[in-house]
């Protein structure tokens, strides 16, 4: 039988093949090469990245700005515009004068640092969430080129890029942090693989990106640093575990032998944990040793109390309200093209079981995906965006499946250059939704016009006095276009209820509705059963708004 080379195909065990001559030229032993390990074309890598980076940059950065910003990334803008007005840059403060402890401020570093140069409003929000969403696209196609082959790396980045919700539910398009944390996630990941001796470069490198990952969101990296030693110690030999662990790998024998495995086990153990260390507390460290000897209190107790303690213990938020296995079922419903998940399990546990050669790779993206989505499942609060960085390794475990099913189908029909074509068709697809997706879905998405209509419709009443308008969790736009009637502190560009907090943003509403003028109230819709529950609410307008008159008789 041939040598593997590009352009072979791999040859497949098929048990009912009676014939001498159909074993020799399919069948093979478990110790061939796979599909998935044929040698990539010269120059792939660049044309991957070349690609996915275009493609991606085709979908996220038009109409970026055209979107009416959620509460959220509101006050990640807020927070941006006070750190250029008040030169603050440690000590966040949508709300001078009191600090902001939600987040780590690397975001809105960056939006303040790169704010001139950008065009927009919304748009300069944005910009580094689509850019964060590149290299996560990017990355994840490195990575499975690497653990694989070129094919799969281009279908898993095009998977992710085109998931509906990685794309507006506080993802790439959406002024946050969630798309910062898949990259760094999906970076990390690259330079461990392969694991068999990471050196201790690598393993700094590592931390660095943990490091930036806990500047995005609270200790954010140390989850993805988890996730890989618990990969790493299980590729540890039976003598580095028996050396180091307690329990099933503990060994009775000792003598000289052993205590000299468990010293260089122990020094490669601490090697390991100060190359990961030293960069992560150089990069993070700073920002919390600061405003904890700044606010003793108030950091720690919001931070850590408030924030990591109500994320694991749900807080009394809605999303503590989930059961155990709302990501079983919320990460499949992603997006349509995500069905493929649950079989492309299966496809890792058939190939972990049945080829030698990727037990490890299949290995690593179950622990590297189903480990993250076992682990964010532990705390009560529930968000799909939490599970995205587990979109990565998902999304490579599918295009492997996709791949590998093209060369089987060929090998059944003994037509060669049926796989190449059938692999290349589906990245050609993807790459067309893409398209599609950037040049009208996103669009209809992003129209503002609803919102925008109501508020033209009313213009000529609220400049006369007649009508006063209420903003509540709807950006306020700088300039002249929501100035007029606002009642709101003329220098807040963003919200009223998320701003003061639900008590204050009812004493807002209330304030307004003993107005003898008459008020109009807008809102996005899925604040309308708090709206409904007030008194002389009286109508629901458009599909994502809701617009109510008070008539104040």
């Amino acid at each position: 039988m041939a040598d593997a080379t590009g352009d072979d195909l791999p040859s497949i065990r098929w048990s009912s093949m009676t014939t001498q001559r159909r074993r020799r030229k399919f069948s093979a032993s478990m110790d061939e090469p796979s599909t998935l390990t044929i040698p990539a074309p010269r120059h792939s890598s660049l044309l991957l990245v070349a690609g996915l980076a275009l493609i991606a940059s085709v979908v996220l950065f038009p109409s970026l700005g055209r979107s009416a910003m959620e509460p959220d990334e509101s006050l990640y803008a807020l927070a941006t515009d006070q750190i250029r007005e008040s030169g603050e840059w440690w000590t966040l403060s949508p709300t001078p004068p009191h600090p902001y402890f939600n987040k780590p401020p690397l975001y809105m570093w960056l939006s303040a640092t790169t704010y001139d140069l950008l065009p927009g409003f919304e748009f300069k929000y944005r910009f580094w969430s689509a850019v964060f969403g590149i290299v996560a696209v990017v990355m994840t196609g490195l990575l499975g080129a690497k653990l694989f082959r070129w094919e799969v790396g281009a279908i898993a980045g095009l998977l992710l890029l085109t998931n509906r919700s990685f794309l507006i539910d506080h993802g790439t398009r959406f002024g946050g942090m969630d798309a910062g944390l898949t990259a760094c996630y999906a970076a990390m990941l690259w330079i461990y693989w392969p694991g068999k001796s990471v050196s201790p470069r690598r393993w700094a490198a590592i931390g660095a990106i943990a490091g930036v990952a806990s500047m995005l969101k609270p200790l954010g990296g140390v989850p993805m640093l988890l996730v890989i030693f618990v990969f790493a110690i299980a590729r540890w030999d039976r003598m580095a575990r028996a050396s180091l662990l307690p329990g099933p790998w503990r060994m009775s024998e000792g003598g000289p032998h052993r205590q000299a495995s468990t010293l260089a086990h122990a020094n490669r153990l601490i090697l390991i944990v100060a190359a990961v260390g030293l960069p992560l507390v150089a990069i993070a460290a700073p920002w919390y040793v600061i405003n904890h000897l700044r606010y003793p209190d108030q950091f720690t107790t919001h931070l850590f109390g408030q924030q990591i303690a109500g994320a694991i213990s749900g807080g009394g938020d809605q999303a503590g309200d989930r059961p155990w296995h709302f990501y079983l079922t919320a990460v499949p419903r992603s997006s349509r093209h995500f069905l493929l998940l649950m079989p492309a399990m299966v496809w890792l546990a058939v190939m972990a079981w049945r080829r030698r050669e990727q037990r490890s790779a299949a290995g690593f993206l179950a622990v590297a995906g189903i480990g993250w989505i076992a682990l964010i499942s532990v705390a009560e609060k529930k968000f799909l965006h939490y599970a995205y960085p587990a979109f990565v390794p998902l999304a490579i475990a599918m295009g492997g499946m996709i791949i590998d099913a093209a060369y089987r189908i060929s090998c059944r029909l003994r037509y060669r250059s049926l796989a190449r074509w059938l692999s290349n068709g589906v990245v050609v697809l993807l790459a067309g939704f893409a398209g599609w997706l950037a040049v009208a879905r996103l669009e209809a998405m992003s129209d503002p016009s609803g919102l925008w209509e109501t508020y033209r419709r009313s213009e000529a009443a609220i400049r006369s006095g007649q009508v006063s308008v209420l903003l509540v969790d709807v950006p306020a736009k700088r300039g002249d276009r929501w100035s007029d009637g606002q009642i709101a502190r003329p220098q807040m560009s963003i919200y009223l209820t998320h701003m003061h907090g639900q008590r204050g943003g009812d004493a807002e509403l209330r304030a307004a509705l003993a107005s003898p003028t008459p008020v109009l109230i807008i809102l996005p819709a899925n604040k309308a059963a708090t709206l409904n529950a007030k008194e002389n609410a009286v109508r629901r307008y458009a599909d994502r708004y809701l617009v109510a008159i008070e008539l104040n008789q």
